[in-house]
């Protein structure tokens, strides 16, 4: 019998132990709960507005522009051939004065038998000669180019970011975000 007694303690000692660990358990899951409610409290509206933020720096970003200066200091070589084949119509509108005394030796024939006698003579030429022509002139060359050009500018870009690639990132980032953000605000509210 006494054997019995004992393990009727034992067994009330440890139905009380077991309940003290349920009791110190359940406490312990209240108070986490508290601290879960609380955080959910604190962090909720905290999450909510740093996402929004983040949308809104992300959509201004890709609405913005970047601006910069390259700059360039360099020479090009330059090393080329033009070939030219053109034909050229050249138009002549003009009167050419001849104004001149030519001196020359004349041969006449004198009496009918056949003799000759050279006679110097001294010809006045006082004459205007007009011409209006048109002279095509054809021009077949090619111009050989071999220099070197020296380029010194500072030359302003502007790069529109919602015309590049990043625009597409950037869309689909501000789309996962709001949607992380509109998942994360109703976990948080089922935990409050």
């Amino acid at each position: 019998m006494r054997g019995i007694r004992v393990s009727i303690i034992v067994l009330f000692v440890l139905v009380l132990v077991s309940l003290g660990l349920n009791v110190y358990l359940i406490s312990q899951l209240l108070q986490f709960q508290q601290q879960t409610h609380t955080l959910a409290r604190e962090l909720r509206p905290v999450l909510v507005d740093t996402l929004g933020h983040t949308v809104s720096d992300l959509e201004e970003i890709k609405n913005s522009t970047i601006e910069f200066d390259v700059n360039i200091d360099n020479d090009f070589p330059v090393d080329l051939e033009i070939p030219i084949n053109e034909s050229i119509d050249i138009p002549i509108n003009t009167v050419v004065p001849i104004k001149q005394e030519i001196n020359t030796t004349v041969m006449m024939s004198l009496f009918e038998g056949g003799l000759e006698v050279p006679v110097d003579v001294t010809v006045p030429v006082d004459v205007e000669v007009p011409i209006d022509t048109v002279v095509a002139i054809d021009v077949k060359q090619s111009i050989p180019i071999s220099t070197t050009v020296p380029i010194k500018a500072d030359v302003p870009i502007e790069i529109v970011v919602g015309e590049t690639d990043l625009a597409g990132y950037i869309d689909q980032l501000t789309a996962a975000l709001s949607t992380f953000a509109e998942t994360a605000d109703q976990f948080l509210q089922k935990l409050e």
